[in-house]
């Protein structure tokens, strides 16, 4: 299971690895994220109402399961 999640890489590497592919990843679903929405709340309001459209985001491209 191990090498069907990591695609064959060490922990190490995934580790070093992380800051790129979180940026990528931000890049990849912050698209589908209503900015200009955000940026009208108050500022107190806005870590939660990001992590809300990055978590639609994901679950939104996630692939449907078979039935």
């Amino acid at each position: 299971m191990w090498d069907q999640i990591s695609e064959g890489r060490e922990w190490d590497d995934l580790l070093n690895n992380s800051p790129r592919t979180r940026r990528a990843s931000y890049g990849f679903y912050g698209k589908d994220v209503n900015w200009e929405e955000i940026n009208r709340l108050p500022a107190w309001k806005r870590p939660l109402r990001i992590a809300k459209g990055f978590f639609w985001a994901l679950l939104m491209k996630l692939t449907a399961a078979d039935a």
